[in-house]
């Protein structure tokens, strides 16, 4: 009986030897198979087993509906990160102005400021890239200078221009 185990286990280690270096050398064809078996039986199997596997973020990265799930996970976190990230910045550090003096060193056609004032229509500031709708208490033209006013402050981080059509 002991001769008999020991041939047994021979065949068995001949067995063992030869299917693993197959598998190992192999072009990948065996392999891909049993990918494809796998992901066959994964997309057939029940969302719901999902959560019962060894590895359930793996088998659910193969079902659509937690796919889906994951893309939403993700465009969550990259949103409230960047939009975090945003208000850290500097470019969006905002400071009480009261005032703006513009003044126009030249205008569009060579003319002296002077003679035609600074050449704005309208000004006004902006916050974070958009314009503040908000009036001045009071705006001033002195030659080539425009002052614009706002008695209780303007929070801002830029000033917006209409220029006049011909300067």
């Amino acid at each position: 009986a002991g001769e008999m185990e020991i041939a047994n286990l021979t065949e068995w280690n001949t067995m063992l030897k030869e299917n693993y270096v197959g598998c190992t050398t192999a072009t990948g064809d065996r392999l891909n198979q049993q990918m494809k078996g796998l992901k066959g039986a994964m997309s057939r199997a029940s969302a719901d087993s999902v959560l019962m596997t060894s590895s359930p973020i793996a088998a659910a990265a193969c079902k659509k509906r937690f796919q889906l799930l994951f893309l939403l996970v993700a465009g969550y976190i990259f949103y409230t990160g960047a939009s975090n990230l945003s208000m850290t910045l500097p470019i969006h550090y905002t400071d009480k102005y009261y005032a703006l003096r513009f003044t126009a060193l030249a205008l569009r056609n060579g003319n002296p400021p002077a003679e035609h004032g600074p050449g704005v229509l309208r000004v006004g500031p902006m916050l974070t890239g958009r314009p503040v709708v908000d009036e001045p208490s009071w705006s001033k033209t002195e030659g080539a200078a425009l002052t614009v006013v706002y008695e209780d402050g303007q929070n801002l981080n830029g000033w917006w221009f209409t220029t006049t059509s011909n300067p």
